[in-house]
């Protein structure tokens, strides 16, 4: 089972049964998000696969925060075996995520009356591309089974007011999603509606030299007003062969290596 487990400083990751294990998406965006530093908040994984960014918002607040829930929504049955172990071997008493193995849009219909103050996704992305031959792998990958149209709709009915969604996503479908919310902002400035706004947008480069591979984007959920700016940032991830500073102190609290 050794062989199976990405070991993390404080907690194990198995992923026997899952199509997609563990990535740097996953763990950039569990360090990177935002999270409300006080007591009785709610969080919401949607696509957890293994579990491993769910494991490391728990990790972000234990000892520090009470009262504490975190959802995770899983539509893989196999992966949500993974998940499941991984939750419960989780170290922290009282702070283990609760599964569901549904689509987001079923418990969006079924749980209409949870609320959360962050929601974070490593969704499917790709929306135009030759599919994985693995049925699972696809499954996880592309867009089919959650479009962005499907997923800010579910985000918009699961958060709170003034609540946050960060989600990773490659730049080209990164920048789609930009295009979309900001459409959707000033189509509702005056209505008296909450929608998202872009709040901070980070592009991971793999070299300085190189264009943007990633793009982690954090939103909030508040009535259309006036527009703020969007806070820009850039991450680089090595330098001359070696993991930049930036790199390292995002993921030193998890990477055993730092």
């Amino acid at each position: 089972m050794a062989g199976l487990e990405f070991r993390f400083k404080r907690f194990g990751v198995i992923q026997e049964h899952t199509a997609m294990r563990v990535n740097t998406d996953a763990v950039l965006l569990g360090a990177w998000m935002e999270i409300p530093m006080q007591n009785n908040i709610s969080m919401l994984d949607i696509g957890t696969g293994t579990g491993v960014i769910a494991l490391m918002a728990a990790q972000r607040v234990s000892n520090k925060l009470s009262g504490v829930r975190i959802d995770a929504v899983e539509i893989d049955k196999d992966a949500c075996k993974d998940a499941e172990l991984n939750f419960s071997n989780a170290p922290w008493d009282g702070l283990r995520p609760n599964l569901y193995n549904t689509s987001i849009q079923d418990f969006t219909e079924w749980e209409p009356q949870k609320k959360y103050d962050l929601i974070f996704s490593n969704p499917p992305y790709f929306i135009d591309s030759l599919k994985n031959p693995n049925q699972a792998k696809s499954v996880a990958r592309h867009s089919d089974t959650l479009s962005q149209g499907d997923l800010l709709l579910c985000v918009g009915k699961l958060l709170k007011p003034g609540g946050k969604f960060a989600v990773v996503l490659p730049k080209t479908e990164g920048e789609e999603l930009l295009r979309k919310i900001d459409f959707l902002f000033n189509s509702a400035i005056g209505k008296q509606i909450c929608v998202l706004s872009a709040k901070r947008v980070c592009k991971v480069k793999t070299t300085e030299r190189k264009e943007p591979k990633r793009y982690l984007m954090e939103f909030e959920y508040n009535v259309a007003t006036e527009r703020e700016n969007t806070i820009e940032e850039t991450l680089v991830m090595l330098n001359n062969g070696a993991y930049t500073t930036e790199y390292s102190k995002l993921t030193r609290d998890f990477y055993l290596y730092f």
